[in-house]
Protein backbone atom coordinates (compact mmCIF):
# COMPACT_ATOMS: atom_id res chain seq x y z
CA UNK A 1 0.00 0.00 0.00
CA UNK A 2 3.10 2.39 0.68
CA UNK A 3 4.63 2.01 -2.67
CA UNK A 4 0.88 2.48 -4.44
CA UNK A 5 0.53 5.98 -2.17
CA UNK A 6 4.00 6.93 -3.32
CA UNK A 7 3.63 6.04 -7.00
CA UNK A 8 0.43 8.40 -6.46
CA UNK A 9 1.21 11.12 -4.52
CA UNK A 10 4.48 11.55 -7.00
CA UNK A 11 1.97 11.13 -10.28
CA UNK A 12 -0.17 13.95 -8.21
CA UNK A 13 2.65 16.08 -8.02
CA UNK A 14 3.66 16.20 -11.56
CA UNK A 15 0.26 16.90 -12.32
CA UNK A 16 0.11 19.74 -10.24
CA UNK A 17 3.04 20.84 -12.16
CA UNK A 18 1.40 21.01 -15.16
CA UNK A 19 -1.83 22.20 -14.04
CA UNK A 20 0.41 25.41 -13.31
CA UNK A 21 2.64 25.63 -16.14
CA UNK A 22 -0.25 25.57 -18.55
CA UNK A 23 -3.47 26.82 -19.47
CA UNK A 24 -6.65 25.17 -19.03
CA UNK A 25 -10.16 26.04 -19.43
CA UNK A 26 -12.49 25.54 -16.25
CA UNK A 27 -16.02 23.55 -16.25
CA UNK A 28 -18.41 21.15 -14.42
CA UNK A 29 -18.96 18.33 -15.33
CA UNK A 30 -22.17 16.03 -13.69
CA UNK A 31 -24.48 13.53 -14.86
CA UNK A 32 -28.10 14.63 -16.17
CA UNK A 33 -30.77 11.60 -18.23
CA UNK A 34 -27.67 9.47 -18.79
CA UNK A 35 -25.92 12.07 -20.03
CA UNK A 36 -22.40 13.41 -19.39
CA UNK A 37 -22.91 17.24 -19.46
CA UNK A 38 -20.04 20.13 -19.28
CA UNK A 39 -21.02 24.04 -18.54
CA UNK A 40 -18.31 26.86 -18.54
CA UNK A 41 -17.31 28.24 -15.67
CA UNK A 42 -17.08 32.24 -15.26
CA UNK A 43 -15.91 34.30 -12.31
CA UNK A 44 -18.10 36.63 -10.18
CA UNK A 45 -17.42 38.78 -7.26
CA UNK A 46 -15.35 36.02 -5.67
CA UNK A 47 -17.39 33.03 -6.67
CA UNK A 48 -17.59 30.76 -9.85
CA UNK A 49 -20.78 30.70 -11.56
CA UNK A 50 -22.16 28.60 -13.96
CA UNK A 51 -25.36 30.04 -16.66
CA UNK A 52 -25.83 32.54 -19.51
CA UNK A 53 -26.76 35.27 -16.97
CA UNK A 54 -25.17 37.25 -14.87
CA UNK A 55 -27.47 37.98 -11.72
CA UNK A 56 -28.37 41.36 -10.60
CA UNK A 57 -26.19 41.01 -7.79
CA UNK A 58 -23.00 40.26 -9.12
CA UNK A 59 -20.60 43.93 -9.72
CA UNK A 60 -18.19 42.61 -11.57
CA UNK A 61 -18.00 39.67 -13.81
CA UNK A 62 -15.92 38.00 -16.42
CA UNK A 63 -14.92 34.67 -18.17
CA UNK A 64 -11.99 33.19 -17.01
CA UNK A 65 -12.39 30.52 -20.09
CA UNK A 66 -11.36 30.14 -23.71
CA UNK A 67 -14.58 29.57 -25.95
CA UNK A 68 -14.90 26.64 -28.24
CA UNK A 69 -12.69 24.33 -26.67
CA UNK A 70 -15.51 22.17 -25.46
CA UNK A 71 -19.05 21.37 -27.63
CA UNK A 72 -21.77 23.25 -26.77
CA UNK A 73 -21.05 24.38 -23.19
CA UNK A 74 -22.51 27.40 -21.61
CA UNK A 75 -20.28 30.46 -22.03
CA UNK A 76 -20.85 34.30 -20.44
CA UNK A 77 -18.64 36.88 -22.09
CA UNK A 78 -17.24 39.22 -19.66
CA UNK A 79 -19.33 42.33 -18.57
CA UNK A 80 -15.67 44.12 -19.19
CA UNK A 81 -13.67 43.14 -22.30
CA UNK A 82 -10.85 45.27 -20.73
CA UNK A 83 -10.92 43.08 -16.85
CA UNK A 84 -7.81 41.40 -16.30
CA UNK A 85 -6.13 39.14 -13.68
CA UNK A 86 -2.70 40.50 -12.50
CA UNK A 87 0.22 38.18 -13.07
CA UNK A 88 0.40 34.78 -10.40
CA UNK A 89 -3.46 35.32 -10.14
CA UNK A 90 -3.87 31.38 -8.95
CA UNK A 91 -7.61 29.93 -8.04
CA UNK A 92 -8.40 28.76 -4.06
CA UNK A 93 -11.03 27.02 -2.45
CA UNK A 94 -12.04 28.36 0.96
CA UNK A 95 -13.07 25.14 2.44
CA UNK A 96 -14.64 26.75 6.19
CA UNK A 97 -17.60 25.32 7.08
CA UNK A 98 -19.53 28.53 6.73
CA UNK A 99 -17.79 30.06 4.01
CA UNK A 100 -19.23 33.20 2.09
CA UNK A 101 -17.13 32.68 -0.88
CA UNK A 102 -15.78 29.21 -1.53
CA UNK A 103 -13.59 29.65 -4.87
CA UNK A 104 -11.49 33.29 -4.94
CA UNK A 105 -8.87 34.51 -7.46
CA UNK A 106 -5.96 35.90 -5.05
CA UNK A 107 -1.98 36.43 -6.36
CA UNK A 108 -0.85 36.04 -2.31
CA UNK A 109 -1.28 32.58 -0.40
CA UNK A 110 0.12 34.48 2.61
CA UNK A 111 -3.17 35.94 3.33
CA UNK A 112 -4.86 32.37 2.93
CA UNK A 113 -6.09 30.95 6.49
CA UNK A 114 -6.00 26.79 6.79
CA UNK A 115 -9.00 26.38 5.73
CA UNK A 116 -8.14 27.48 2.08
CA UNK A 117 -7.29 24.70 -0.20
CA UNK A 118 -4.32 25.86 -2.36
CA UNK A 119 -3.40 22.73 -4.18
CA UNK A 120 -5.09 20.71 -7.40
CA UNK A 121 -4.03 18.22 -9.21
CA UNK A 122 -5.04 17.39 -12.52
CA UNK A 123 -5.80 13.43 -13.35
CA UNK A 124 -6.99 12.91 -16.96
CA UNK A 125 -9.35 16.21 -17.37
CA UNK A 126 -10.60 16.34 -13.78
CA UNK A 127 -9.19 19.67 -11.54
CA UNK A 128 -9.18 18.06 -8.08
CA UNK A 129 -8.35 20.19 -5.28
CA UNK A 130 -6.50 18.62 -1.77
CA UNK A 131 -5.14 19.36 0.83
CA UNK A 132 -1.54 18.94 0.59
CA UNK A 133 -1.58 15.66 1.74
CA UNK A 134 -3.27 14.54 -0.99
CA UNK A 135 -6.53 13.57 0.29
CA UNK A 136 -8.71 14.51 -2.65
CA UNK A 137 -11.99 17.10 -2.61
CA UNK A 138 -15.33 15.87 -4.45
CA UNK A 139 -17.29 18.14 -2.28
CA UNK A 140 -18.44 20.96 -5.56
CA UNK A 141 -22.11 21.39 -5.59
CA UNK A 142 -24.42 24.22 -7.46
CA UNK A 143 -26.03 26.51 -5.40
CA UNK A 144 -29.35 28.43 -6.50
CA UNK A 145 -28.79 31.88 -7.40
CA UNK A 146 -31.67 35.13 -7.98
CA UNK A 147 -30.86 34.18 -11.66
CA UNK A 148 -33.01 31.26 -13.17
CA UNK A 149 -30.84 29.05 -15.62
CA UNK A 150 -27.42 30.30 -13.11
CA UNK A 151 -25.78 28.81 -10.73
CA UNK A 152 -22.97 29.71 -7.77
CA UNK A 153 -20.37 26.64 -7.27
CA UNK A 154 -20.33 25.78 -3.60
CA UNK A 155 -18.20 23.52 -1.28
CA UNK A 156 -19.22 21.29 0.76
CA UNK A 157 -17.45 19.45 3.78
CA UNK A 158 -17.66 15.63 3.03
CA UNK A 159 -20.36 13.88 3.92
CA UNK A 160 -23.04 17.19 3.98
CA UNK A 161 -26.13 17.31 2.89
CA UNK A 162 -26.58 19.61 0.26
CA UNK A 163 -29.33 21.01 -1.59
CA UNK A 164 -27.92 21.03 -5.25
CA UNK A 165 -26.12 19.36 -7.90
CA UNK A 166 -23.21 17.65 -7.35
CA UNK A 167 -20.69 18.96 -10.08
CA UNK A 168 -16.72 17.64 -10.60
CA UNK A 169 -14.20 20.97 -11.66
CA UNK A 170 -12.55 19.63 -15.12
CA UNK A 171 -9.69 21.18 -16.59
CA UNK A 172 -9.45 21.09 -20.50
CA UNK A 173 -6.13 21.85 -21.90
CA UNK A 174 -5.89 25.33 -23.89
CA UNK A 175 -3.22 24.52 -26.39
Amino acid sequence: MGSFMNRFAGLSALFAAAVYAQDFNISTQYHEGGQLLNSRVWYGDGNLYVGAKVPASIQTAFNITIPNVLANPLYIAPVESAVQLPEGTFLAVNNATDAKDPALATQDASALGPEHTLNWVRWGTLLLPHDGTFKLDFNFYLGETDEPGTSVVRWSNAGTDVEGRRVNLTATLTR
